[in-house]
């Protein structure tokens, strides 16, 4: 049961802190693209648009804190390792190594939402306090790296077709000739 209320709380400080990164990052877009042209911003197309961008950064940057987290917890994992290994010597096989595995992501649940195999055979059981560690963080950079780059596509999709049913709008012009007055009088001065 503890198990469950710890995934239960690291998983909604990851949703509301992938909230907060979203609601920036939205904020951030819709400043930029309303000095870019103020009909964008008044478009259904930038609100349907702006509304599944919302969803998927949430959802892209929820994982990619997540992923921060496990591998912030690292260092954890490998006293853990140490603990469980001391007494224990020789070569591990697949299996081994995945039971050892198993004992972390049971110390560690939010692990196992992104890992559930793990083959060190070959490895001496001394040597996988720090190579197992070594294999997390590896691979939390990876997600981290990879929900990044992804996030960046999303906001540039979303940037371009929000663009493409502007339709120039909005757009701003150097000059608007509908509000200029023009006088007819002539000074006699000149």
């Amino acid at each position: 049961m503890a198990t469950f209320f710890s995934l239960l709380g690291t998983g909604i400080s990851c949703i509301f802190y992938g909230i907060i990164a979203t609601a920036v990052i939205m904020s951030v877009l819709f400043f930029s693209l309303k000095s870019l042209s103020k009909g964008i911003v008044k478009s259904v197309p930038f609100y349907i648009t702006g509304v599944i961008l919302a969803f998927l950064l949430i959802c892209n940057f929820s994982i990619t804190i997540g992923a921060y987290q496990v591998k912030e917890s690292t260092e954890a994992m490998e006293l853990s390792l140490r603990q469980l290994t001391e007494q224990v010597s020789g070569v591990v096989n697949a299996n081994e190594s995945q039971a050892i595995f198993d004992v972390l992501v049971d110390e560690f649940p939010m692990l196992g939402n992104f890992l559930q195999f793990a083959d060190f055979s070959g490895n001496n059981v001394s040597d996988l306090a720090l190579a197992m560690p070594r294999e997390v963080r590896s691979e939390m950079d990876d997600v981290i790296w990879s929900n990044l780059l992804w996030a960046l596509a999303y906001i540039a999709i979303a940037c371009v077709v929000v663009m493409i049913f502007d339709r120039g709008q909005g757009r701003k012009t150097m000059v608007d000739y509908d509000d200029i007055s023009v006088s007819r009088e002539y000074s006699e001065d000149f």
